[in-house]
């Protein structure tokens, strides 16, 4: 593919073939109808971000039975770009956001962990009274 104009053919001649209106594309991916539009025009710079950008070429190839990651990977090709490492690895504040919601998540199992405990413990100790008043009948 040599130009933007060639990549946005193929996601519009996929649509086609599925027979996929713009309406019931833009309800089953959730992208505004201007940016599928820009989408199939080549014309990727109106799409806000590029992390935004990529989201749309994943889930509009999904809904059209296109391979995501080859189309992602034919972006790059033609933008003579591969990704950056910041986009491989997750940045500090996602990694400290998915710290503090594994520790949250652990609390949460530990509470319910207790709860737990203390109902066999109340559990048990009911059982043993009920055993013993009926032993003393």
């Amino acid at each position: 593919m040599s130009d933007p104009q060639e990549l946005g053919a193929v996601f519009y001649r996929a649509r086609m073939r599925q027979n996929i209106s713009l309406e019931d594309l833009e309800q089953q991916t959730k992208i505004r109808r201007r940016f599928l539009l820009a989408i199939e025009e080549g014309r990727f710079e109106e799409v806000p971000a590029e992390v935004y950008l990529k989201g749309f070429l994943r889930s509009y190839a999904r809904a059209v039975r296109l391979d995501p990651e080859e189309v992602v990977s034919q972006y790059y090709h033609l933008n003579s770009s591969e990704p950056d490492e910041a986009e491989a690895a997750p940045s500090e504040e996602v990694q400290r956001h998915s710290v503090r919601r594994r520790k949250a998540k652990q609390r949460k199992r530990q509470r319910i962990a207790f709860a737990v405990i203390v109902l066999l413990a109340l559990a048990a100790g009911a059982a043993y009274y009920f055993w013993n008043s009926v032993e003393l009948l």
